[in-house]
């Protein structure tokens, strides 16, 4: 599907450099070191033009170019991050495909289209958030709908239940 969407792809490697002991001096290593796959910068990186991607690093955050940023990716020249670990240097690209997001990622944005599973929701509330995220009606799509999950906070419910008791009709679930 990634190459269907995203014609022109580039897959840029990591690159480790390691700091000779004895010379002092750094030199890259053949292949990615483990230890960095923990730090968010992927040994390789599947990127194409016009992928949905999002930013892992602060880049320029007077630009806007910070963590957790969306956008669609475009022709650059190479602009690299150095990493450093105990002796060993990683340059990489701080971006991942950002074709999908977690509730809390998208809490406070507003899309125009937006597919939602909501089968792992686990608190109240979320499922509330996950679809106001869209601006209109027509834009949302649900898939692993369960009425079950969508319920206020019990300190909510006591809160409305004693100022509206007998005012409001109770609410009616479709099946």
């Amino acid at each position: 599907m990634f190459k269907d969407v995203c014609q022109e792809t580039v897959t840029p490697k990591a690159q480790d450099f390691f700091k000779n002991s004895l010379t002092g001096k750094l030199s890259q290593k053949d292949e990615p070191y483990s230890t960095f796959t923990s730090e968010d910068l992927q040994d390789v990186i599947e990127l194409g033009l016009c992928a949905r991607i999002m930013l892992i690093r602060n880049i320029d955050t007077t630009d806007g170019l910070v963590n957790g940023e969306f956008g669609n990716s475009v022709r650059i020249s190479p602009v690299e991050e150095v990493l450093h670990g105990k002796n060993v240097t990683r340059k990489q690209l701080p971006l991942r495909l950002g074709w999908a997001a977690t509730i809390h990622k998208v809490q406070g944005m507003t899309v125009k289209e937006i597919v939602v599973s909501l089968k792992r929701t686990f608190a109240s509330g979320m499922a509330y958030v996950a679809l106001s995220r869209v601006s209109s009606l027509k834009g949302m799509h649900i898939i692993d709908f369960d009425p079950k999950i969508i319920y206020a906070s019990e300190i909510k419910r006591y809160n409305y239940s004693s100022r509206f008791n007998g005012i409001l009709p109770p609410i009616k679930i479709f099946n």
